[in-house]
């Protein structure tokens, strides 16, 4: 059972901050010029994210993020 645990996926962190500011995951694949399966996949944990795509996202969290101080 205690392998159970650790086994579990991770969220990807960006995933809670699209779902804070009501951004759905088909803009965000949109964005990434991905499939939506795909990134829905890779932000619930359930695959890993490669580097290049990772970086695409965390640019748009910073994108985001810029959109609401102003």
């Amino acid at each position: 059972m205690e392998k159970l645990k650790k086994a579990k996926p991770n969220a990807h962190p960006a995933r809670n901050i699209f779902r804070i500011n009501d951004i759905p995951l088909t803009e965000v694949s949109r964005a990434l010029k991905l499939n939506y399966s795909y990134v829905c996949s890779m932000l619930a944990g359930s695959r890993s994210v490669p580097p290049h795509i990772d970086l695409k996202i965390k640019e748009l969290v910073n994108s985001v993020e810029e959109q609401i101080v102003r």
